[in-house]
């Protein structure tokens, strides 16, 4: 099949791309929970366990990203579908936690305690 090369090349960018993701939700995961340490705050918020669950959804993402381009590195055409369509169900789900710690962020601004 003559598209099996562009397929194989967007798994592998989709790949790389999922990595760089989790590796920039690691790196300010990580900040975050040094800056609550340092930084003496009385203010009591969950927001690092939304943060927790979006590194969660892109550690998914990446792995299921490399297990595709290890397991069958050219996809057929319905392996390809399913890839678009379990890519798209984990961009919904990053869209409404990000959208949940914005919500949660402005009243953590908003609030006097």
């Amino acid at each position: 099949e003559r598209w099996s090369v562009v397929w194989a090349a967007v798994n592998a960018y989709y790949t790389i791309d999922a990595s760089v993701g989790l590796g920039i939700a690691s790196v300010t995961f990580a900040a975050g929970l040094v800056l609550r340490l340092v930084v003496a705050s009385d203010c009591d918020n969950d927001l690092w366990i939304v943060s927790l669950v979006m590194l969660c959804i892109r550690l998914l993402d990446a792995c299921c990203g490399c297990y595709g381009l290890f397991t069958r590195p050219v996809p057929t055409r319905a392996g390809f579908l399913w890839d678009i369509l379990r890519n798209l169900a984990i961009c919904f789900v990053q869209g409404a936690i990000g959208l949940a710690m914005l919500v949660m962020a402005i009243l953590l601004f908003g609030s006097s305690d």
